[in-house]
């Protein structure tokens, strides 16, 4: 029988074991032992129920809780173990007694007798240094201009940089040597570019330099070097600089510039004072503000106080016992924030007073928790206004501008003035052209009536951060020109109260036939209102009004007046938020890692660091893993350039101060881990344990059971956690360095479709990261990752790219790039445009402050040079047609397109689409069409708005104009537009366009379309009108979708 199968139970067996003459005449006695047998095999210290359960007392997993005490003794004596764990212990034992002194035993230790299964087992030994054992590897390499390849002796002979291999080079400036080790091509920037891989360098090869080596008795110049990156200098001190806090030495970031790739730095010095530092943010423009006039004014001292309720008026004076004067910036609950006039200060001793002549506030410092700060005024630095230098503390720009004509002159030395005067100005003169001034003299006779340009404030630029703060400060913006005029935000009255619960905060809205806009501030339904800021000296006239974008949503206005009791004067509205960062750790110094490819150097002009404001004078930027900027400053790319390298062992290691490289003597701590034997730690028999649990508790347990004699235990503390990660996958391309060619130098690159960004080498391999990546390109999706990242004077910013995928037809798809209008988003052109256009990608931008660079806009940014590297992106996917890439604008985005379809030469662009705008009269003028050769110089402020080279002849490609008639946004008629610029009519712009596209016919008013739109067919230029405002209509969408989907067919 199976020992599985034994009967526990027997007693029921017991009759049958009888004869039947006893089960018949003696039925008791059989009963005595069935129930003799029962009692037996039912409780557990009877002999008949331990027997048949031999084979189960056995098992440790079964036997009895006795029996424990017997196992213990036997196979874990002396071990302090718990009961309930002790069946678990006794299977594993044999293992733990065979592993004993190895890292395996040890882990086993530890899972068995604490459970904890992370621990860490170090053996010193391994790091202990060993001389000379360690080999360095790393790549140098010259980044040359790019050039057509072919080299002359002075012979004639033709050459090709594949001669340079396995030969010895020399700077023609320099002097440098090395060894050529290969030759490779990348497509940097769309430009094919040689860059030469050395060995045994000798000396620094310089930028601009060329490089020279002898072949067959003769002298052979192979090219010019364009110089990688080799230093950064962190600029914290700067102008408008942004830094983080927090930062370690030995942290790796990227280094980040317009065209360069694959840059790193190591971290190698940082602050270590604790310090508060100001980071300030413009959360509300206001509106009022001039850029000549705008101050920045930033509390220098506060006063700590229970402020609750609030006592103080900002704007107030306070003083002191000792006349120390200063003006009230802000306050909280906690504290008070003054900017102190020039040399006060308050001290320990002052009694601290407001200059109201009535309810005054009044405060003992260093009474009742009362404390003053000390006096700081480290940040913002000195303001434009006070000393008109450019470089000092000024508004950056201005959004929402309108021009306030008025009078500044100041009234009060006329206030004495007999009224019957014979010469007002006899004293003091007035500034009109006015002499004498009299009583009847006009106004703008007496005084010179003076043009500001008003606006909103987008942000300031060149202020210090400061330093040494401990509390937090106060800023705001006041300009002391506008604000004197008291001009404030406006209380708009509706016919039907309902209509004010359309409105929320934040809405822009506009007025009929005055086009004045503003931004709603407050909403009171129970009084069907809104409270609006005015983009406008006068503001709004009474005329009913819309939500800006919506003019045919009209909302009937019934009164307008001044909000002179809820509101700040015009030019003392803004919001500006401070925040004190109390942190160390900004970046000091740092050493390059990796030079990457297409940096751009500074100019050694003897400039500044705060004139670095350009890529063109070498500005860069360190960036995070997440893109954030960690610190800006200069970029040095005037020498070879160097791979990130590495040791292939550490073991001859010490910790120190080191040279970065070969080409860098800068010193930084260079931690390896080796140490020198010290035959207690150090030595070849010692191991350390790192757990969660102390060296105590386990150290007698551990060295009775697992512990190897002879060795010396050592313990830790450690803890880990899991997190989950993702890993970018890589190639690796080998290169044959034989002279004979590698797979790369015989391909054909032109074909070669990858934008590559990073590039590690040493002397066996290059590896590199490519995005997208591969022969042929990648597939285009809603996830592709098209954001471009450009740099100007405004600072760094991110285009960032939408994409949506056709939801019919199959690929290559064609594509259309779209604009949003002013204040527009991608996201609200790719809802617009998913139903007419289901068979493009679509792929939409958005812009500088959410408007694109025409002329007066808050954006001065690169767009042209935006889309033209957006083009090159997109063309290398292998599902979109190349030859159908459309550009679709409305609006400010419409402005954007018409210049595209002067400036971009691209041929992929086959369809420029211009919805709600037109030409303006410094694009187009004297018969031909202009463009910015500066795209950072546009504006009022530049002859013809900076429109100043031509382009004849222009693109030839088709171009759609759409446009409304009763459009007052962008003048259907012509004229100026509410930034100032005048524009073409619509129907003249595009017939200036249709000339230049090669029509030679006369203008035409064009035939019926649709319910109540014009179609004009000039060949390559359609132009379409409807009988709407500032809008796409009906018959717009159709014809979009015709002439896109259908092969450019006009038919309705």
């Amino acid at each position: 029988m199976p020992q599985g199968d034994i009967e526990k139970n027997i007693s029921l067996f017991i009759k049958q074991q009888f004869p039947a003459i006893y089960r018949e005449d003696g039925p008791e006695l059989v009963q005595l032992v069935e129930d003799y047998y029962k009692f037996s095999e039912t409780q557990t210290d009877q002999h008949i129920y331990q027997q048949r359960r031999y084979f189960e007392n056995k098992d440790i997993d079964t036997t009895l809780e006795n029996m424990i005490i017997f196992f213990k003794k036997k196979f874990l004596a002396d071990l302090p173990l718990k009961s309930d764990i002790i069946k678990f212990i006794v299977k594993n034992i044999l293992d733990l007694y065979r592993s004993k002194g190895t890292a395996r035993g040890i882990e086993l230790f530890f899972a068995i007798f604490y459970q904890e299964f992370d621990i860490e087992i170090l053996y010193p030994s391994e790091k202990m240094a060993k001389v000379s054992d360690s080999e360095w590897r790393q790549g140098v390499y010259l980044q040359m201009f790019s050039n057509n390849g072919k080299f002359f002796s002075e012979a004639g002979k033709q050459y090709t940089y594949f001669d340079l291999l396995s030969r010895n080079i020399k700077g023609t400036t320099s002097g440098a040597i090395a060894a050529v080790r290969s030759v490779n091509f990348f497509i940097l920037n769309g430009i094919k570019t040689p860059v030469v891989y050395l060995d045994d360098i000798k000396g620094n090869f310089q930028k601009f330099e060329y490089i020279r080596t002898k072949i067959s008795g003769e002298q052979v110049t192979f090219g010019q070097i364009n110089g990688s990156l080799s230093g950064f200098v962190p600029d914290t001190t700067g102008a408008n600089t942004v830094f983080q806090t927090g930062v370690e030495v030995g942290a790796v970031y990227d280094v980040k510039q317009k065209d360069g790739y694959a840059g790193k730095a190591i971290v190698t010095k940082v602050t270590n004072d604790l310090t508060g530092r100001i980071n300030y943010e413009v959360a509300d423009g206001g509106y009022g503000y001039t850029l000549e006039d705008t101050r920045l004014l930033v509390s220098n001292q506060s006063l700590i106080t229970d402020n609750n309720p609030y006592r103080y008026i900002v704007g107030e004076t306070v003083q002191d016992q000792q006349t120390n004067t200063g003006t009230v910036i802000g306050q909280n609950i906690g504290a008070v924030g003054f900017r102190m006039d020039a040399g006060k200060a308050f001290d320990l001793n002052s009694v601290i007073t407001t200059t109201r002549g009535s309810n005054e506030v009044v405060v003992t410092v260093n009474v009742a928790g009362n404390e003053i700060t000390a006096k700081n005024e480290t940040s913002p630095g000195a303001l434009y206004p006070d000393t008109n230098n450019t470089d000092h503390v000024k508004v950056s720009s201005l959004a929402d501008t309108s021009v306030a004509s008025v009078i500044t002159d100041v009234v009060l030395p006329y206030v004495s003035v007999n009224i019957n005067a014979a010469d007002y100005g006899a004293v003091t003169p007035m500034s009109g052209t006015a002499s004498p001034v009299t009583l009847s003299t006009a106004l703008e006779d007496a005084f010179d009536i003076q043009d500001l340009t008003i606006g909103s404030i987008v942000g300031f630029q060149n202020i210090n951060p400061g330093d040494g703060y401990v509390n937090d400060v106060f800023a705001i913006a006041k300009d002391d020109t506008f604000n004197i005029y008291d001009r404030k935000n406006q209380i708009i009255s509706f016919t039907d109260s309902g209509d004010a619960g359309v409105f929320s905060i934040g809405d822009r809205v506009q007025e009929q036939s005055t086009n004045i806009k503003g931004v709603v501030k407050s909403v009171d339904t129970e009084a069907g209102s809104i409270t609006v800021t005015p983009f406008d000296y006068y503001g709004f006239t009474g005329n009913d009004v819309y939500k800006e974008g919506t003019p045919t949503q009209i909302f009937d206005v019934i009164a307008v007046e001044r909000d002179y009791s809820n509101s700040d004067p015009l030019g003392e509205n803004a919001i500006i938020n401070t925040d004190t960062s109390f942190a160390v750790g900004v970046v000091e110094e740092v050493a390059i890692l990796q030079s990457g490819f297409g940096y751009v150097d500074y100019l050694k002009a003897g400039k500044p660091l705060s004139e670095i404001s350009t890529f063109a004078t070498g500005q860069g930027e360190l960036r995070d893993a997440n893109n954030a900027i960690v610190v800006q400053g200069r970029i040095e790319a005037d020498r070879q350039g160097i791979t990130a390298g590495y040791w292939a062992g550490e073991n001859s290691h010490l910790s120190g101060y080191k040279p970065i490289d070969s080409t860098n003597p800068s010193l930084y701590y260079y931690d390896s881990g080796a140490r020198i034997q010290d035959s207690d730690y150090f030595q070849e028999y010692s191991y350390q344990i790192k757990s969660t649990l102390p060296l105590q508790e386990y150290e007698d347990l551990l060295r009775e059971s697992v512990h190897l004699a002879g060795s010396k235990l050592f313990g830790d503390f450690i803890f880990k956690a899991k997190i989950d990660s993702t890993i970018r996958p890589r190639f690796l391309r080998l290169f044959n360095d034989q002279g004979t060619g590698s797979p790369l130098d015989i391909a054909d690159i032109s074909t070669l479709r990858a934008s590559v960004t990073n590039f590690t080498s040493d002397s066996t391999f290059v590896s590199a990261d490519h995005e997208p990546g591969g022969t042929g390109g990648l597939t285009l999706s809603a996830t592709s990752n098209l954001d471009i990242t450009k740099n100007w004077s405004q600072g760094f910013f991110d285009y960032e790219v939408t994409v949506q995928m056709p939801t019919s037809g199959s690929a290559p798809y064609p594509v259309a790039i779209l604009l949003h209008g002013a204040n527009g988003t991608a996201a609200g052109m790719i809802a617009q445009n998913a139903s007419v256009l289901p068979g493009h990608v679509l792929v939409a931008v958005d812009g500088y402050s959410r408007t694109w660079n025409i002329s007066n806009e808050p954006s001065n940014g690169p767009d042209i040079e935006m889309l033209n590297d957006l083009i090159t992106k997109l063309k290398l996917y292998n599902n979109v047609d190349t030859t159908k890439f459309r550009i679709m604008g409305f609006s400010n985005g419409g402005a954007l397109a018409l210049r595209a379809a002067v400036e971009i030469t691209a041929p992929e662009v086959d369809v420029i689409i211009c919805g709600g705008s037109q030409t303006n009269d410094d694009q187009y003028r004297g018969g031909y069409f202009y463009y910015p050769a500066d795209e950072e110089l546009t504006g009022d402020a530049y002859a013809n708005d900076g429109y100043d080279t031509v382009k004849n002849p222009i693109p030839q490609r088709k171009i759609v104009q759409l446009n409304g008639r009763f459009d007052t946004v962008i003048p259907y008629n012509g004229g100026a537009n509410f930034t100032g610029m005048a524009h073409l009519s619509a129907p003249n712009s595009a017939y200036a366009f249709a000339q230049a596209q090669g029509y030679s016919g006369s203008q035409s008013s064009g035939t019926s379309y649709g319910s109540n739109s014009f179609l004009v067919d000039y060949g390559d230029v359609i132009f379409l009108n409807d009988g709407v405002g500032h809008t796409t209509s009906a018959d717009m969408r159709n014809l979009v979708n015709k002439y896109l989907e259908d092969n450019y067919n006009i038919t309705y």
